[in-house]
């Protein structure tokens, strides 16, 4: 197995367990955040292995890093969708001057009061879609 893709699924058991046993137990909703956190990792991970893969210079920054893997990436396309999701979320996150929680979502303001909604089910379906990924590759 490639030292990347065990760091991705590393990521994707630290996320997973954020959201069905620390979250729940701590009743902190906040912790969506650091879950997300861990996806994003893990998704660096997997451009990084395919990156690599295809003996191209890895970048160090990491929107430069998306950008060439949505135009170099030939497999298929779910994993591309995953990426998009994740980096619309880190864009929030970025933009954040205030957060915080209504029922199971986080709601982030924006410094001109956009609202954005991260909601937990969506955090959930992203690391279901990411496991599944990680269990074709190996």
């Amino acid at each position: 197995m490639d030292p990347l893709l065990d760091l991705a699924k590393k990521e994707v058991r630290i996320s997973d367990h954020i959201l069905t046993v620390t979250m729940p137990m701590l009743k902190d909703k906040k912790l969506i955040l650091s879950a997300t956190s861990h996806l994003e990792n893990s998704i660096n991970h997997i451009m990084n292995y395919f990156i690599r893969k295809s003996k191209k210079p890895i970048p160090q920054d990491k929107d430069l890093l998306r950008r060439m893997f949505i135009q170099h990436y030939t497999g298929p396309q779910e994993i591309i969708d995953i990426v998009k999701k994740i980096d619309k979320i880190k864009n929030m996150k970025q933009r954040e001057q205030i957060s915080f929680i209504k029922g199971n979502d986080v709601v982030i303001l924006t410094n001109n009061y956009k609202t954005n909604v991260i909601k937990e089910e969506e955090i959930k379906e992203i690391l279901s879609e990411l496991k599944m990924f990680l269990a074709k590759l190996g």
